[in-house]
């Protein structure tokens, strides 16, 4: 594969850029000159310039590695492993669920982290399935946004969901993405799936 140019990848790198701006307009079926108007009264976009933000290739699979690592071990509860997937100093904030679940809240800081992960695991007993889809991906060198739906389903006797919206701030140290801070709203509990 002949390499990208200079203005398409990242110093040492071979793989072109992505520009997940350009995959939003095929998803919603808009073209370049398209109103994105739709996606930035969702959050989804700002108002900065519709093209930039790209990253290269590589920086999308990586991130998206750490958001599958992230996934399995709070699923699993690997606790250790989870609080890996953030900065040292990271943030983990959920809202949208009632005030007295324990799982809401601020967490800050490895401890908080560990003691989150230790509760969810505790309530879940390994029963927690998360997805992630609609992955938005934007960033400039080692610093990084991401924006994308969250599915989670409790397993057992029936299965329970919920839904959501993440916000990511992450950050590259040493060759590995972590995450800074993860927002995600929860959009509200539902019914079981029958």
């Amino acid at each position: 594969m002949p390499a990208a140019p200079p203005s398409q990848r990242l110093t040492g790198s071979s793989y072109p850029s992505v520009s997940c701006r350009g995959h939003l307009r095929l998803a919603l079926g808009c073209s370049k000159h398209s109103d994105v108007a739709g996606a930035r009264r969702w959050g989804i976009i700002g108002d900065e310039d519709e093209e930039g933000g790209a990253v290269d290739a590589q920086t999308c699979e990586d991130i998206r590695q750490l958001l599958a690592r992230y996934n399995l071990a709070i699923d699993l509860g690997d606790a250790d492993a989870w609080v890996a997937c953030f900065t040292h100093d990271g943030v983990f904030r959920c809202t949208g669920l009632p005030d007295d679940n324990p799982l809401g809240g601020t967490f800050e800081g490895s401890d908080e982290l560990s003691a989150y992960a230790r509760t969810h695991d505790g309530i879940m007993k390994g029963r927690a399935r998360h997805w992630n889809a609609n992955l938005l991906i934007e960033g400039d060198g080692d610093e990084a946004t991401m924006t994308c739906y969250l599915l989670a389903l409790t397993t057992g006797s029936s299965i329970r969901g919920s839904t959501g919206i993440y916000r990511d701030r992450l950050r590259r140290r040493n060759g590995a993405w972590r995450f800074a801070e993860r927002h995600i709203a929860i959009d509200g509990l539902t019914s079981p799936v029958r």
